[in-house]
């Protein structure tokens, strides 16, 4: 005989599963302001070592809204110990993303020591 409360439980559970198949999870490294968390999702991030030994980062997103959004990405660069390399490179750069479109941003590590990142996207004021 089944319970109200199992009946409950059975459709709690089914409702965690539904939605967590519909949501797009943003990878570790990547942090999305909150303010854009829900308007931008993360289709593909690829990394790997290029040719030249340095960490290579390629990340596509989309615009899910039906307006521009204007925002900043930076790259903070980490150690195999999870230290920060210090880099030129690691400052607030401006993108555009378009109104209901795909984007790319790219970088490349300063260094072979390279072995992790964080990825920073903020939206920046009109």
């Amino acid at each position: 005989m089944i319970t109200t409360g199992k009946r409950l439980l059975t459709a709690a559970l089914a409702g965690l599963i539904l939605a967590g198949c519909a949501s797009t999870q943003t990878p570790e490294q990547v942090h999305l302001d909150g303010a854009l968390s829900g308007l931008l999702t993360v289709e593909e991030l690829h990394v790997r070592r290029g040719d030249s030994g340095l960490l290579e980062v390629q990340l596509t997103g989309r615009n899910r809204l039906d307006r521009v959004i204007l925002m900043t990405y930076q790259f903070d660069w980490l150690d195999e110990d999870g230290r920060q390399v210090p880099s030129l490179m690691s400052r607030k750069t401006r993108a555009t993303a378009d109104r209901l479109r795909y984007f790319t941003i790219s970088g490349v590590a300063p260094s072979e020591e390279v072995t992790d990142f964080r990825l920073y996207i903020d939206e920046r004021a009109r």
